[in-house]
């Protein structure tokens, strides 16, 4: 999404931009609770969807 922000995406719509390579686990995201922005990476919930 080349440095692009976007309006919040659902799990399963982040699933599918990983699945098709349009994002991958460098992509920054955040979610309620975090300081910080961060990979995907280190996202639990997506590991099993990062190559």
């Amino acid at each position: 999404m080349d440095n692009e922000k976007s309006n919040p995406l659902r799990f399963e719509e982040l699933v599918q931009l990983l699945k098709t390579t349009v994002i991958n686990g460098q992509t920054l995201a955040w979610k309620n609770g975090l300081e910080n922005w961060k990979p995907l990476s280190e996202f639990i919930e997506f590991e099993t969807y990062i190559n």
